[in-house]
């Protein structure tokens, strides 16, 4: 989305591109403290260069790395650093804050 939808094609700023990926799904989930940057927020970040973002995954080659990120931190901690995998996984599973639309029993 961000090189080919935003940058190549002009469909959309770039901000929108990132609010497309981040803020948007974060809120529709209810993934509270997700999404956004400020403080008391988790620290999720992604730093790219906005002229070389590319993905190159494809249906024969689906895991390939894009191209254009340096840097990627989960919970404020680096799991990409300078282009290269750190050991840490900071991850976890994140539960909704949405109350569910099925009625029970």
């Amino acid at each position: 989305m961000l090189g080919l939808y935003s940058r190549d094609l002009g469909l959309f700023p770039l901000e929108r591109a990132v609010h497309k990926l981040t803020g948007l799904p974060a809120q529709r989930f209810g993934l509270e403290g997700r999404g956004v940057l400020a403080a008391g927020k988790v620290a999720d970040i992604t730093v790219f260069d906005a002229a070389r973002i590319e993905d190159r995954a494809t249906f024969e080659t689906p895991q390939a790395p894009c191209v254009g990120v340096r840097h990627v931190l989960v919970a404020g901690r680096p799991t990409l650093a300078e282009g290269t995998p750190t050991a840490q996984r900071p991850g976890r599973f994140v539960t909704s804050t949405l109350v569910s639309a099925t009625p029970q029993g």
